[in-house]
């Protein structure tokens, strides 16, 4: 059984229980953000229990956990199941498409990046938010997912994976920033800077020209 679906609380509760590593993370995709793209017009993909969307004014949520969008409803997210792979939305409709670790669970990240593209608008921008494997917190995620009943199953990508990813897409003008600098959770920092390849939380976003 999906764990997303089975114990939905118990993975929204980890905010809460982390809550200062999950504002660094709230900050690290903000840098990527404008208020013009804050609107029904914005869609988060792998939307989960809305901590993200919520916090940031994205208006639709999607995902494939009916148990998880009612707790991002409950934050303002329109619900919408689905999954990445296959949106259920007509080609250039929305100005943003963000999506936070998701593309670890992806059956197809590439599919999945090539439909927000499709379903972006001409000068929409796309962020993609992740736990990057080839860090010192992503090699720390690795070794411990066999105990986690959310990530057992995940397939964690390098930075440099998804940056040619995103590139492959179409996306240009790509933008990053990276959080949680360390080998652990206990002992990360918390800044948020410039670049990838040191942070565990790397986001990326590119514009569709």
């Amino acid at each position: 059984m999906n764990p997303f679906e089975l114990k939905a609380a118990e993975y929204d509760a980890w905010f809460d229980s982390n809550l200062e590593i999950y504002k660094a993370e709230l900050q690290a995709v903000r840098v990527h953000l404008d208020n013009t793209f804050y609107s029904s017009h914005s869609l988060e993909v792998g939307a989960g229990s809305g901590r993200f969307g919520g916090e940031l004014g994205i208006g639709i949520g999607l995902d494939p956990s009916q148990a998880m969008l009612r707790l991002a409803e409950r934050r303002g997210v329109i619900p919408v199941v689905g999954i990445g792979e296959s949106l259920p939305f007509r080609d250039k409709v929305f100005s943003l498409a963000l999506t936070v670790t998701t593309l670890a669970f992806c059956c197809e990240p590439f599919l999945f990046l090539k439909e927000m593209f499709r379903v972006l608008r001409r000068g929409g921008k796309a962020v993609i938010a992740a736990i990057d494997r080839g860090s010192p917190l992503g090699r720390w995620y690795e070794s411990k997912k066999e105990k986690s009943h959310f990530y057992r199953h995940a397939r964690f990508l390098c930075a440099h994976e998804i940056v040619d990813m995103v590139k492959d897409a179409g996306f240009s003008n790509l933008s990053f920033s990276q959080t949680l600098f360390g080998r652990s959770l206990g002992e990360a920092s918390l800044e948020v800077k410039r670049g990838f390849g040191q942070g565990g939380f790397v986001v990326v976003s590119g514009v569709k020209a």
